[in-house]
């Protein structure tokens, strides 16, 4: 007969169960149960406490610190840096609800269980700390830009900080080490020296690192080996690693882009696997039997579990009103907030070590974190699902979107990846299925090479978890034969790489490229020239000539500047003057999310291009001869860029023609608004 050891002790056996775990809590979530209630569910019942199928090893250990780290890090990560300056105010002012409000209560009710100072001190402190443990579900809906996300975050560091700060007080007041001004001048050095690895150090070295090493792989495991570095000095300052993990997120947000293949990267290998391994860990550790023992344990549950609630949804409530915050928006603050792991187990696993908490403290903080943990899992889905129905019917969705569909034009294997990535941050949000590649070869003897790139790009789009569609045709006549492709397919943006010149009287443009500008009336024409990589971009200058506000292609080429502009993090400058620079301001709101600012520059007197440097991306708005915005000062255009090989560039022809028509409408930006 076939025996099975128990609790399992194989590691591939204890590596297949986590795996069907996970696998079936996803499956859970079609019940309307959250993934996250059913992993720790799944660890309760497999856990040693109960059925004994899953032993809390050093495996599990290992990854559920890991998982835990890797949460607060996606959390810094995917902070909306610009919302979150704008929100700054509201952040702190939360931060000071969600700290005092919960240490008040933590203190009366440690006295109400009948504790002395140290341990209603630690108490408090446990119940002000929190863990953004449900932000994944945050990501998934879409909504990270939203302004009650970025005053989560503004609150988080304010009260895990503080809250971390008098942990380490009491514990070392407990054993008699800070008694002297020589232990606090030590701890702010210590702190002092983290911060500073922390926000100067590490930009430096991943400046350097990514600059020099554009490999995917070795990009994420040089951003780990960021994070866990980062956790440790913390640590060594006196603080908890997950303090680290943040900051690390917050120092490397600029460097990963939000639609890049090493964002997609990191969050595929934490949701898949390291996160829930840290939830299963925690179910492994409820022990459900300790409450049938007596009332005690259970009347510390109930108050741990009631203040650790209350406490944050006043904090959340008071921040409605103070904020003018919607309801949903509150219920996101309170669910996000209102979930405990980390920095709870570690302070009361701090004050076990020191002799400040008994085993009851244990279990009633265990509870405490289950129920904390349902309670947020249930809240944040619900209004984070609303938020997100509410934010994605925007004004301009169903005017710019359109089927949002993107064909690239590939012929140079050198420029596949960066027209792939470039293509990937103009296309619609969430969608998937929107981007196409076009290969044209002149005989079929060349149709094996022209495959070779196709799939070369359908790789890459693979990498951001995007289906990239391949398009192949023999064809002496490029322009032609592309422009008849994009009509079959309903292309809205045609997006082609910079000419490579074939001697030395050869154009800028060349005469492939001359041929679509004048043939994609219909559509929106883009040539791109990436000289540097796109993690070295830091602004976008917008050139835009006269009258181009009367063109029908204005607020579609503004959406394109915002997504480009969102997705990649630049600040934008747009030059212009007179009518066109107010029309410009007029439209402003489309750019909330972004920081913009404003040139007055003709370009018929000066142009800035020169002025660029390898950090800019120059994006000339053009025009078709005999259209409205056209001005025969354009045509420097090419020498310009020509002089100044340092700055990256895209050279937009916005569409100027109305499907099927032979002539240009003019179509007021005025009405479209």
């Amino acid at each position: 007969m076939f025996h099975i050891p128990l609790p399992l002790t194989d590691p591939i056996s204890i590596f297949l169960l986590v795996l069907l775990i996970i696998l079936f809590a996803t499956l859970a979530s079609r019940f309307h149960v959250p993934q996250i209630i059913g992993l720790i569910l799944a660890g309760v019942v497999l856990g040693p406490h109960w059925l004994n199928v899953l032993n809390n090893d050093q495996s599990f250990t290992l990854f559920g610190k890991v998982g835990i780290l890797y949460i607060m890090f996606q959390v810094g990560l995917d902070v909306d840096l610009k919302t979150f300056k704008l929100q700054k105010r509201q952040g702190i002012l939360f931060g000071a609800y969600t700290l005092f409000i919960p240490l008040l209560m933590g203190f009366c009710g440690g006295y109400l269980m009948k504790m002395n100072v140290e341990q209603s001190l630690l108490l408090s402190a446990m119940m002000a700390c929190h863990t953004l443990l449900t932000y994944p579900v945050v990501g998934k809906m879409g909504i990270n830009d939203n302004r009650a996300i970025n005053i989560v975050i503004t609150g988080t560091i304010i009260s895990v900080t503080a809250s971390l700060l008098i942990i380490a007080g009491v514990t070392g007041f407990e054993v008699g080490t800070n008694s002297d001004l020589l232990y606090w001048l030590r701890t702010l050095g210590l702190v002092a020296v983290f911060v500073l690895s922390i926000f100067f150090f590490v930009p430096i070295l991943t400046r350097w690192y990514f600059k020099r090493f554009g490999d995917g792989i070795s990009q994420y495991i040089y951003v780990l080996a960021i994070v866990f570095s980062s956790s440790l000095l913390a640590q060594a300052a006196g603080l908890e690693g997950i303090l680290g993990a943040f900051f690390a997120g917050l120092v490397l947000n600029r460097f990963v882009k939000p639609a890049s293949p090493l964002m997609v990267r990191i969050g595929f290998v934490g949701n898949a696997l390291f996160i829930p391994f840290f939830l299963i860990s925690v179910g492994l550790m409820i022990d459900l039997h300790s409450f049938v023992e007596g009332y005690g344990a259970i009347w510390i549950a109930v108050v741990m579990s009631g203040i650790a609630l209350l406490s944050k949804f006043l904090a959340a409530f008071l921040t409605k009103l103070s904020c003018r915050l919607t309801w949903d928006e509150m219920n996101i603050i309170f669910g996000l907030t209102s979930s405990k792991a980390a920095a709870a187990l570690a302070a009361v696993a701090i004050g076990i070590s020191y002799g400040i908490f008994d085993e009851s403290i244990l279990n009633g903080t265990i509870v405490m974190i289950l129920v904390a943990i349902v309670v947020s899992s249930f809240v944040t889905e619900r209004s984070a699902r609303r938020i997100a129905k509410t934010m994605h019917n925007t004004q301009y969705k169903e005017q710019i979107e359109g089927s949002g569909r993107v064909m690239i034009s590939v012929s140079n294997p050198q420029t596949v990846r960066n027209l792939v990535e470039f293509s990937n941050l103009i296309k619609p949000e969430n969608s998937g299925d929107s981007l196409y590649a076009l290969k044209i070869v002149e005989n079929d003897e060349e149709k094996l090479d022209g495959y070779k790139i196709l799939n070369q790009a359908s790789k890459i789009a693979a990498e951001t978890d995007n289906q990239l569609r391949t398009v192949m045709r023999v064809d002496m006549n490029i322009p032609t034969c592309t422009i008849t492709c994009v009509k079959e397919y309903h292309i809205n943006d045609l997006v082609v790489g910079i000419h490579q010149k074939a001697n030395i009287v050869d154009t800028f443009y060349g005469r492939i490229i001359k041929s679509l500008i004048e043939g994609t009336m219909e559509i929106n024409f883009m040539i791109y020239g990436l000289r540097n990589q796109l993690s070295e971009l830091r602004r976008m200058v917008v050139v835009v000539p006269e009258n181009a506000e009367n063109e029908m292609g204005f607020v579609i080429w503004l959406d394109r500047v915002r997504k480009i502009a969102q997705r990649t993090k630049m600040k934008v400058v747009f030059m212009s003057w007179g009518v066109t620079l107010d029309e410009l301001k007029g439209m402003s709101q489309m750019f909330s999310k972004v920081t913009c600012s404003f040139l007055d520059q003709d370009l018929r007197q000066n142009s800035l291009v020169d002025q660029m440097t390898e950090h800019d991306l120059i994006v000339i708005v053009a025009a078709r001869k005999s259209t409205v915005s056209y001005i025969p000062e354009m045509e420097r255009i090419p020498q310009t860029l020509n002089r100044n090989q340092k700055c990256s560039f895209l050279i937009f022809y916005p569409q100027q023609q109305r499907v099927g028509s032979e002539n240009w409408s003019k179509y007021s930006a005025t009405k479209i608004s």
